[in-house]
């Protein structure tokens, strides 16, 4: 049965997923078309999860859309999407701020980030992970919070993100 996490009538679920190299060097980011609000600015793969969809279900399903390339749901392979995050609102009154959130994922694979290509309208773009991190002309594309999400999904042992969160993110699909 899916958990809490999952989109409902009233929270509406979304994923974003980091693909990184295997030295983590660089990382598979997406130039966003929409929302407006994100309109030619690099972000993360991702988009809406489906009624009754898992997450990490819906970040494997965003990826293999959007860049091509199919990565483990789950399982001990560094590839598998792992979930890192979640960043949550509780919405206004007006209909488009409902409550939401986004569930944020990383992946190490060098095949995919060499494999990832545009399949839709929203171009993927391999990133020097120094280019996010480093003020400069990438840096000023990016989503502002990659400039945390990035070192946050590149913790080797997660020790940051238990540390933030409290423990797991309770995503197990």
């Amino acid at each position: 049965m899916p958990s809490s996490s999952d989109a409902s009538p009233h929270v509406q679920t979304f994923v974003c997923g980091f693909c990184f190299d295997e030295p983590r060097e660089t990382v598979v980011l997406i130039e966003k078309q929409q929302p407006a609000w994100q309109a030619g600015r690099l972000n993360g793969v991702g988009g809406k999860v489906e009624p009754g969809e898992w997450p990490a279900t819906a970040m494997t399903r965003e990826f293999n859309e959007e860049a091509g390339v199919h990565l483990p749901t789950r399982g001990t392979d560094p590839s598998a999407w792992t979930p890192f995050c979640r960043l949550s609102w509780r919405g206004e009154d007006g209909e488009d701020d409902a409550p939401g959130q986004v569930l944020f994922f990383h992946s190490i694979s060098s095949m995919a980030v060499q494999e990832a290509r545009t399949m839709e309208a929203e171009v993927i773009r391999r990133v020097p992970v120094t280019d996010v991190l480093t003020p400069g002309r990438v840096r000023d594309r990016c989503l502002p919070n990659l400039r945390w999400l990035i070192p946050l999904a590149l913790d080797p042992d997660d020790t940051v993100a238990r540390a933030q969160i409290g423990g797991g993110l309770g995503l197990d699909s």
